[in-house]
């Protein structure tokens, strides 16, 4: 287990609210995962919710949560925009135990009537420093004061902005802080350079690190705007880079579509933001 399983689980087994300091990687899933895997019944009612900034991140945080509750029989619903709101209402409709999902979404299958956020009684936070970021912290105090009948809530951010650490200060009861600034961050070692270059020279540049790489290596290249993703793809292929792009505006269909491409290799080069 990772330093941030070991401080957390113990405390949060025996119901005590956890704010907790983790980064990507830290195991912090399995964190959070674990004891609210084990508060949860097969009931067919929703007993846990946890909020993820994105769509990508709620999907990975459900299937992870999926593998680690082994043969127990809970049923996992995932939620989030860009999708069939009503499909996923009939999935909740049918009977779910755990929901996780974009602050977004939740609020809006909370307005119509398809997720009751009265029946929960942990609350986990994923990423709260994202969320932040992202402007999606009023959604997220709009479902903190929803959730009425919550016995226990779970924080997990990387840094702790005062908006954060209010929130906390707020919601949560006689938290255990875990806040460890050596978490040990389990990800391969990576060799990074840094090109100090001219706006100008840019494409250039990535032209000139994309046409040395090996021939059957793949790369991640990331833009901070969707336009700039849209403008890059178009340049590589003026120079016959063949590259996909992966943003926002995209249907959730299409962005799952281009990321199971990059994971099996059918896809080589992917320019995408921060989704």
């Amino acid at each position: 287990p990772t330093e941030i399983q070991i401080e957390s689980i113990p405390h949060a087994r025996k119901g005590r609210d956890i704010v907790g300091q983790a980064r990507t990687g830290s195991g912090k899933t399995a964190a959070f995962g674990i004891p609210l895997l084990e508060k949860c019944s097969p009931t067919g009612s929703i007993q846990a919710i946890v909020l993820c900034p994105t769509r990508e991140l709620a999907v990975q945080v459900s299937e992870e949560l999926s593998v680690l509750q082994g043969n127990k029989g809970l049923s996992i619903q995932t939620v989030y925009g860009g999708t069939d709101i009503e499909k996923q209402a009939k999935k909740l409709q049918e009977g779910s135990d755990i929901v996780v999902g974009t602050p977004g979404r939740v609020i809006d299958m909370s307005k119509r009537g398809h997720l009751n956020l009265e029946t929960i009684s942990l609350f986990c936070l994923d990423e709260a420093d994202r969320m932040l970021d992202m402007g999606f912290f009023p959604d997220v105090l709009w479902i903190f004061e929803k959730t009425v009948n919550r016995k226990q809530t779970l924080l997990f951010s990387a840094t702790f902005p005062q908006e954060v650490l209010d929130a906390a200060e707020e919601f949560l009861t006689d938290p255990v802080h875990v806040m460890s600034e050596d978490l040990e961050v389990e990800v391969p070692e990576i060799d990074q350079y840094a090109v100090r270059i001219g706006r100008a020279n840019k494409l250039w540049a990535l032209g000139r690190i994309l046409g040395n790489s090996n021939e059957g290596s793949q790369i991640l290249i990331f833009s901070n705007t969707k336009r700039m993703v849209d403008l890059i793809v178009e340049r590589l292929g003026k120079f016959r880079f063949k590259a996909v792009g992966l943003h926002g505006d995209m249907a959730q269909g299409k962005r799952e579509k281009v990321l199971n491409s990059f994971r099996d290799g059918s896809e080589r080069i992917v320019v995408a933001t921060d989704v």
